[in-house]
């Protein structure tokens, strides 16, 4: 079972673990964050692994568990995934750009992005980071200029401009998300859509993580 933080206090968990116990499942909840596990993202999600059989040599706990029992690296740096020569229709409008203030900017040394959501695209404020080739100094010189205009005049748009802000692409939304490196999208999926589906999606490395644990690997 996965489902968003806030469902393990609901009544939907209490039914759905009340039936686990009638069947006679052993289980185990978790609140898990990717970033706890070496990847560079934010997606705090909720989890339930059960199984039958009377044997589990997982020690499991009454709690919800916010980690999982072995030791992971730091989260790499961004630099990682990052695609090179990428196409101009990643940048932000000028239409988002005026909601620059709102935005989680992320760079090549980051090991940290924000969870990224269906929305990705067509909202600045929490569907998920943004990212520039300039650095963290160069992004705050930037800013302090465009704040000496009002937020979201043109001058100001056109100050934050030079950061040449973008959006992550698939691909990279796809590696935060641990999805394997030879993955592609259909060509008739739009890029609307690919944000749509990754914002719906899973952490593959937390989902695997937690198999490995329920069956003992």
């Amino acid at each position: 079972m996965e489902n968003v933080k806030g469902f393990e206090c609901s009544t939907v968990r209490n039914l759905f673990i009340q039936r686990l116990e009638e069947c006679q499942f052993i289980y185990q909840e978790f609140l898990l964050c990717p970033s706890s596990i070496g990847i560079p993202n934010s997606r705090l999600r909720y989890y339930c692994i059960a199984r039958k059989q009377p044997k589990w040599n997982f020690k499991r706990k009454d709690e919800v568990m916010t980690s999982l029992p072995h030791n992971y690296k730091s989260p790499y740096l961004l630099e990682t995934i990052i695609e090179k020569n990428t196409s101009d229709k990643y940048l932000l409008t000028d239409k988002l750009l005026k909601r620059a203030n709102l935005l989680d900017i992320c760079y090549k040394d980051s090991n940290r992005s924000c969870c990224f959501t269906k929305a990705y695209s067509h909202y600045v404020e929490g569907t998920g980071s943004v990212y520039t080739d300039a650095n963290l100094e160069e992004v705050k010189k930037c800013f302090e200029e465009a704040n000496t205009y009002k937020v979201g005049s043109d001058d100001f748009v056109a100050t934050v401009k030079k950061l040449h802000l973008r959006f992550f692409t698939p691909k990279e939304v796809s590696a935060l998300m641990a999805f394997p490196k030879d993955y592609t999208f259909p060509p008739t999926i739009t890029m609307k859509q690919c944000y749509r589906l990754l914002g719906n999606s899973v952490n593959v490395k937390v989902i695997s993580e937690l198999l490995k644990i329920l069956f003992d690997e």
